[in-house]
This record gives structure tokens, sequence and C-alpha cells, in this order.
């Protein structure tokens, strides 16, 4: 599992990869989060062995994805996930997390606390 800190959620004029935003702020919808923090992240070769990746805010866990590619290298040695956001009814969805964590994963609209499970 990646985990990945967001800062404070800030925007700009859209760039030659694609992002305009990146951080976390009250009120994001999942999708939001999604595109502002899937992207140029300085990434190894062994986070292509992971599946998940959990973005946290403020220590909070406020979304997570099941990884489906890991891009390669740009200049700068960034790479960018893309992925399924986990939701409700998937299998994943709703207890610990590898039997040993659990993973909370709180709605920006302020719903409970979900557990995810693998």
């Amino acid at each position: 599992m990646i985990g990945i800190g967001l800062g404070a959620y800030r925007t700009w004029p859209e760039d030659e990869y694609g992002q305009s935003s990146s951080g976390w702020r009250p009120g994001l919808t999942d999708e939001e989060v999604y595109t502002a923090a899937r992207g140029r992240w300085k990434l190894g070769v062994r986070t292509d062995r992971e599946r998940y990746v959990v973005l946290t805010a403020m220590g909070i866990v406020v979304l997570a994805i099941e990884i489906e590619s890991i891009s390669d290298a740009d200049p700068e040695g960034r790479r960018t996930i893309s992925g399924t956001i986990l939701k409700p009814g998937q299998p994943v969805y709703g207890g610990p997390f590898d039997d040993r964590t659990k993973i909370v994963h709180l709605g920006p609209d302020g719903t409970p606390p979900i557990h995810l499970r693998a």
C-alpha cells in the first residue's frame, strides 16, 4: 500500500501534464481529490507492486484508490497513479485492511467513517 500525504489545496493554470490542482480541502468530492492527487509523485519501481494508494490530509485518510497503473517517470522523475476510487459495495471496502490495520475513509460531506478491508 502506498500512502501519500496531501497539503493544502491549490490551483493553477493547467500545465503540460494536464494538472491544474493539488492537495485537499474540506468539501472536495472524491473525484476532485483523485484529480488533484493522482499525479507527479516521486515513486520508485518498488511501488509498481502495490495494489492500493491511500491519500491522507491532516493525518486522516480522505480517499483510497485501487491502482490500475503507474506511469513511467517523466523527465523530472515523477510518476502519475491511475486507478479506481474505492467506494461502498466494493469487496475491499468495509473492514480491516490486511488483517492488521484499519484504514478510515472520511467522506468530504462528513459521512461517518468507513473501513477498508483487503
